[in-house]
């Protein structure tokens, strides 16, 4: 045969997993093996066809990229005919190895299984392939499915099996124990301390010399004492929670993340690279997703907060429109200094946030029953493993003790966590009692005339809200009914509904005009042009949708 009639081959070469791959032999064996063939029947390999060689999952429903690839290639003339060492290196998919073969027939590809050529037109050749790939594809499954158990068994365990280990942590696999990694663990402790008393992620990581996204993951997620490991394979979604050595105490764990939800919403006047104050900013909400409003501010000085939809409230109705800064601003400011100066409402307000003090009580004394059962535990598990290292016990016959022992810790563990989290969110009386007194001293003057709050700084008025809105989910829910503006004012006071824009009866109420005293027109207006902040523009509703009469210029767009 002739160089020009020899035909070129393709091969098609995988292995089903990385540990295969890395030690290379079943690559290695069928390259030998498919340049035996090739060189039998007489073709060639040109250099470029060996690209289709790699690893790739062996279970039926993952994407094979490899052969998707080599499939693209069938229609440019890079090769003739396809050969792998046997049918179940094809393809362990019988409707893809269907759709593969339908490919090559149209682009004239023969196909090559070892020395034996199937012939694409014939159905009995069809029939026997297609019964080898049904084979493979059960067995794939088989596999699939036996593996994702050992692993899940494993797992109950206390042994990694699913994902990356944990930072600061190490894994010895002859003693199945785990420890931490002490250069690790004091990078987490330093990092911490940090970032609880204020210091930005970026700079503590730049002196540390760690990427500041991984610090701030495993600050945030990585660094309590359990380790969740979830396994999925159709009908199959199991997660096993594994006990660990913590970097952290529970309670810096929880300063993180107060600390974190802090920077979220801070506007600490003069603090970071803010260019414009938002009175509002993270205190404002959709009342109909929950969603948490953006600002934005435009070429001529308006401020907006502005509904964005993300992955998570892409289905909101909530309508295309914006949200007059300033007036929402202001007109929230006066509800809350008139609400504080109403004494009868501070004092329910009080009353109703004043944990049941017998709930406590009750809910620390199943904290101490937990706590010793979790002792106790520990105990048995510490004795479990002092039987092994003395040679009383082998690690067979401690298994089955061990696997339930974890189970029990991680029950109580889990009650443990789900208990602290419940008594974090009952406030203290006296917390209550502090932040009612102070913000009443605050306003007492304010509550007796509205109109000195126009006077007060951004950082007044800012330490104001964040006394008010002390906790997640209080802040200002709006909505639109009929082009007309509905907050509730959600705080640590009853809630609070009422409509923008501000009326002149809202004003006048507000502000305590007297008509025997004021001119009540005159004195609105007045009122009004000091509340825009605008030069005396009044800020008006823009319809996202008709862009003719929209600001031309928003931050973000």
């Amino acid at each position: 045969m002739t160089q020009s009639h020899q035909i070129r081959f393709a091969p098609l070469i995988r292995v089903s997993t990385e540990d295969q791959e890395k030690r290379g032999e079943s690559l290695r064996t069928q390259r030998t093996q498919i340049i035996e063939y090739v060189k039998n029947l007489g073709g060639t390999i040109p250099e470029t066809c060996w690209k289709y060689s790699g690893q790739e999952s062996a279970t039926a429903d993952k994407e094979r990229k490899l052969l998707a690839q080599l499939l693209q290639d069938s229609s440019r003339d890079i090769y003739d005919a396809i050969i792998c060492v046997d049918p179940s290196r094809w393809s362990r998919n019988n409707e893809k190895s269907k759709q593969g073969l339908e490919i090559m027939r149209n682009n004239g590809i023969r196909f090559f299984a070892g020395l034996m050529e199937y012939d694409l037109f014939d159905p009995t050749q069809m029939l026997f392939l297609g019964m080898s790939v049904e084979i493979g594809e059960y067995q794939a499954s088989i596999q699939a499915v036996k593996s994702i158990q050992n692993r899940i068994e494993r797992a109950k365990r206390g042994c990694p099996s699913s994902g990356k280990i944990p930072y600061g942590r190490v894994f010895d696999k002859k003693t199945e124990t785990w420890t931490i990694d002490p250069v690790k663990h004091e990078i987490i402790k330093q990092a911490a301390k940090r970032y609880i008393n204020g210091e930005q992620i970026k700079s503590i990581a730049l002196s540390l010399n760690v990427p500041y996204y991984q610090l701030f993951r495993n600050l945030k997620d990585n660094c309590g004492g359990v380790f969740p490991q979830r396994f999925r394979y159709k009908n199959i979604d199991e997660t096993v929670v594994s006990s660990i050595p913590a970097l952290l105490d529970d309670q810096t764990i929880k300063q993180i993340h107060e600390q974190k939800e802090k920077n979220k919403t801070s506007q600490n006047y003069g603090k970071g690279n803010r260019k414009y104050d938002f009175l509002l900013s993270g205190y404002v909400f959709c009342a109909r997703c929950g969603h948490r409003h953006a600002i934005y501010r435009n070429y001529r000085g308006f401020q907006y907060y502005r509904h964005i939809k993300g992955k998570n409230n892409n289905d909101c109705t909530f309508p295309h429109k914006v949200i007059p800064g300033y007036e929402l601003e202001n007109a929230v400011l006066l509800k809350i200094i008139n609400t504080i100066g109403d004494r009868n409402r501070m004092q329910r307000a009080v009353e109703r946030a004043t944990p049941d003090l017998e709930k406590v009580e009750q809910l620390r004394s199943e904290q101490d029953t937990l706590l010793k059962k979790q002792k106790e535990i520990n105990q048995q598990k510490q004795r479990l493993i002092n039987s092994v290292a003395e040679g009383l016990l082998s690690k067979t016959d401690i298994q089955s003790k061990r696997t339930a022992i974890e189970s029990d810790l991680n029950r109580i563990t889990g009650l443990l966590n789900a208990l602290q989290d419940t008594l974090d969110s009952i406030p203290q009386p006296e917390q209550i009692k502090r932040k009612s007194q102070w913000i009443t001293k605050m306003t007492v003057t304010l509550s007796k005339n509205p109109a000195l709050i126009l006077g007060k700084s951004f950082k007044y008025k800012h330490e104001l809200i964040q006394r008010v809105f002390t906790q997640k989910d209080m802040g200002v829910y709006v909505d639109f009914v009929d082009d007309q503006i509905i907050y509730t004012i959600k705080g640590l006071f009853d809630n609070i509904t009422d409509t923008l824009p501000l009326t002149d009866e809202h004003i006048a109420d507000a502000f305590k005009l007297d008509p025997e005293v004021h001119n009540i027109p005159e004195k609105v207006k007045e009122i009004r042009n000091e509340l825009s902040n605008t030069q005396g523009k009044r800020e008006c509703f823009y319809d996202q949708g008709d862009r003719s009469r929209r600001p031309r210029s928003f931050h973000g767009e």
